[in-house]
């Protein structure tokens, strides 16, 4: 059948792409498409590939829906106004399952690569890598999809993102804080798997799982927190220093409250 259509498009002279996959675990891209689908299909087959297309394109209208009422109902200025509120909504919807799946993967490949790097540096075992497995002298250790550090790397952001909104004046600083998130939370993390490849090394498989292991991950966020906080006030001391601003001034963003 799939013959068939690429015949048919050949015929009809237009431009489109066939795709032979399961209808219902097909993962349809985030852009604007239409989509054919060749075969009839049973009610839970069909059901199943309309909660795939409308489940993110839902949690975006609604932010749209937001958007749109302001402006009919209070112009453009308080939309302006509500920019960065409204944009920071984005962090409360999922991200896309296809851009999801190429993100996890490459973050699982970082992970255990800067944590088998630090361990051969530290010299302490012998140890391995293929791929996201780390082989270590008793037992092997996978870096798999929940120690990507994916769901970590979007708190953060969302962190740094209202913390240099609320607290910092400056824009190129607010970017400078919100992108040096990215490299602060891969490092955390990469550190926490490394440090559950020690634990697992020295007190057995049961602390690279429960408890210890969700501890573990609590206190690398701490951490990842306390640095970029860290990392702010060192540029208000640069900032500071170079005359940018006043000796007495602060950085801190000052609210005006009128009643």
């Amino acid at each position: 059948m799939l013959a068939v259509a690429a015949n048919n498009v050949k015929k009809c002279n237009i431009s489109a792409e066939l795709i032979l996959s399961d209808a219902a675990k097909y993962e349809f891209p985030s852009v604007p498409s239409v989509v054919f689908l060749f075969n009839p299909f049973f009610a839970e087959v069909m059901q199943q590939v309309a909660r795939n297309l409308e489940l993110f394109l839902t949690r975006v209208s609604m932010l749209g829906t937001m958007c749109g009422l302001i402006v009919y109902f209070c112009g453009g200025a308080l939309l302006r106004a509500m920019a960065f509120p409204l944009a920071f909504l984005l962090f409360a919807i999922p991200i896309p399952v296809l851009i999801y799946n190429e993100i996890v993967f490459p973050l699982q490949f970082v992970a255990s690569k800067f944590a088998t790097s630090t361990l051969e540096m530290l010299n302490l075992f012998p140890i391995m890598r293929e791929g996201n497995v780390l082989i270590l002298p008793n037992m092997s250790l996978e870096v798999v999809e929940a120690c990507s550090g994916i769901r970590s790397l979007m708190s953060l952001l969302a962190l740094a993102a209202g913390y240099g909104y609320l607290a910092e004046r400056s824009t190129v600083v607010r970017w400078l804080l919100f992108l040096a998130m990215v490299p602060l939370a891969i490092i955390s993390n990469g550190t926490r798997v490394m440090i559950t490849a020690l634990m697992a090394n020295y007190i057995g498989p049961r602390a690279a799982e429960g408890f210890m292991h969700e501890f573990s991950g609590w206190v690398i966020f701490v951490v990842a927190t306390v640095l970029f906080l860290g990392l702010h006030s060192l540029t208000i001391v640069v900032r500071k220093k170079l005359g940018w601003l006043p000796k007495d001034g602060s950085a801190l963003a000052k609210a005006k409250v009128t009643p």
